[in-house]
């Protein structure tokens, strides 16, 4: 009976945490954009070229042009440039112009070093001819001092050839994808003149990044039945075979009895960036406060998969790509009336994720993705199977998409505009696991952890940033957001809820390794909270060394 009480959406937001909810949040991150990207440290220098020579007062009577030397764009493509000074009389500077509309076309198309000059010829019947020299590779030196062995930091490089044709992008992607190896610093780069004519040499640098780095934090962005307090911990350990790897480890605890950690592992693979790897996360609680005569405990286990793919690696634009697949084991008991609820997910996640830099009023950044999730969901305990089966019937196979959108506008040197979108769509009743999330730290901040559960809703950020020092930011926000409880709702009750609020964000960062972040947020939407004592305004904050 308690059991079934608990699975109607009239008790849904009062009911006891479970491990699917809890790991929902414990594993709840903020929408980030990406860090500045470092300016792309590519020194270019150019060998002369001899060219036509010609008195400074002679003038050719052009009938045609000959172009000679082009294999990256056929001559057809390039006569158009030209047509405007057939039948002209052009001195030298004039033909010297007309061929500069070549180099140009190659350049404004990525091709940095081509050029185009006129060689040294005789002028018959007024057709001039005209060389390209598309600049191709000689030969590509690598000086490595990474922590990445030779033959694996190479592997990005191999795209680049001798012979090849240079062209900017196809160099910014391996350079990019080079520095995005573990264990490789800022990565730079020179091309110098060849051993041959049109020829240049690329000497690559790559550095090396620090071996061990981690974080310490302390805040109150916890659920309160399992620990509002937390103390939680990172570590990162780059390259710790010498092929680009990673290892990282997570750890949490809260000061009423949840415990969480998480280790991954990833590994470079072929020479477009592909990254795979594994993770296993371990999760335990106990609820206290008001549930705490419930003697209710749990566990959550994930272990899991995962390929990433750069699709498009830029400085000024990122998209990739990433499969993944998660088995997720989900107990909860009330020990007070001997119950158990054990299930199982299997879920496999398809997404797209992506950056833009740009100029826009000012200049700004956005981020964006898009993902698609199918899973399976299993009961392994008959009660708990026949409860759902009369109620929300989440058992089964379903589907969920999630979009995100963020967008950081730059306004005057100390003011910027920060907004933030982000949704769910279901195509079921959900397991607490996969339901979208309104209140706490990362969401609607003028409500508690836990508040506004639902398989399917939005929120949106928006906040007015003020840079008043290097070291210390300020901010005023307003977060609104919907959810729909249930997708396919069994009762009459009410099935759905928005929550919106106003606040004020303080932000100091020093020396790059302290950070504190706080948020004072005032409820003006939503009611009173359901999940958690009724503080108005609530306060968040979050403080974090860096090593």
């Amino acid at each position: 009976m308690l059991l079934a009480v608990l699975l109607s959406p009239a008790h849904a937001q009062v009911a006891p945490p479970n491990a699917g909810q809890i790991l929902r949040q414990t594993e709840q991150a903020p929408q980030s954009l990406p860090p500045p990207q470092a300016p792309l440290k590519l020194d270019v220098e150019n060998a002369g070229q001899s060219v036509l020579q010609a008195p400074p007062t002679a003038k050719f009577r052009v009938t045609g042009f000959r172009i000679q030397g082009n294999t990256v764009y056929p001559e057809a493509r390039l006569q158009p440039l030209l047509h405007d000074a057939i039948g002209r009389d052009l001195d030298l500077a004039g033909l010297e112009e007309v061929a500069a509309r070549i180099t140009g076309y190659y350049r404004d198309h990525g091709f940095l070093l081509a050029r185009a000059y006129l060689p040294a010829q005789d002028i018959h019947d007024g057709v001039v001819a005209i060389a390209v020299l598309e600049g191709r590779y000689d030969k590509i030196v690598v000086h490595n001092e990474s922590l990445v062995r030779d033959w694996a930091a190479d592997m990005p490089l191999q795209v680049l050839q001798p012979g090849d044709v240079v062209q900017t992008q196809r160099l910014e992607s391996a350079l990019l994808l080079t520095g995005d190896l573990a264990g490789v610093g800022d990565v730079a780069s020179t091309l110098r003149p060849g051993s041959t004519v049109g020829t240049s040499q690329l000497d690559v640098a790559i550095p090396a990044d620090r071996r061990v780095s981690g974080s310490v934090s302390l805040d109150n962005y916890g659920n309160r039945y399992t620990g509002g307090d937390r103390l939680g911990a990172s570590l990162a350990v780059r390259s710790p075979l010498g092929i680009g790897d990673l290892f990282n480890v997570d750890g949490l605890v809260s000061d009423e009895h949840q415990y969480y950690g998480r280790a991954s592992y990833q590994v470079p693979v072929g020479s477009y960036g592909t990254q795979i790897g594994a993770a296993y996360s371990a999760l335990r609680y106990s609820l206290g406060k008001e549930f705490d005569q419930l003697d209710a405990h749990g566990t959550a286990r994930t272990v899991g998969g995962f390929l990433t793919q750069p699709l498009i690696r830029r400085r000024d634009f990122n998209l990739s790509a990433r499969i993944g697949v998660d088995k997720v084991e989900l107990i909860d008991k009330i020990d007070l009336y001997g119950t158990r609820n054990a299930r199982n997910l299997l879920n496999w996640t398809l997404s797209l994720n992506g950056n833009l830099r740009d100029n826009f009023g000012g200049g700004g950044v956005t981020s964006f993705s898009v993902s698609y999730l199918t899973g399976q969901l299993d009961f392994h305990d008959p009660l708990s199977k026949e409860l759902d089966a009369i109620s929300a019937h989440t058992e089964g196979h379903f589907q969920v998409w999630n979009f995100s959108l963020l967008r950081l506008q730059r306004l005057t040197d100390r003011f910027s505009l920060y907004g933030a979108f982000q949704a769910q769509v279901a195509s079921k009743n959900l397991d607490s696991a996969e339901q979208f999330q309104l209140g706490g730290a990362y969401g609607v901040r003028g409500y508690p952890q836990g508040e506004g559960n639902g398989d399917q809703g939005y929120l949106a950020t928006l906040e007015l940033r003020y840079a008043l020092t290097p070291a210390w930011q300020l901010a005023g926000f307003y977060d609104v957001g919907h959810v729909t409880l249930s997708k396919d709702p069994w009762t009459s009750d009410v099935n759905s809820r928005t929550l919106g609020d106003v606040g004020v964000a303080v932000r100091w960062n020093y020396a790059a390794h302290w950070s504190v972040d706080s948020a004072l947020a005032w409820r003006v939407a939503g009611g009173t909270p359901d999940s958690g004592p009724d503080h108005n305004p609530r306060v968040w904050i979050r403080g974090s060394y860096y090593f």
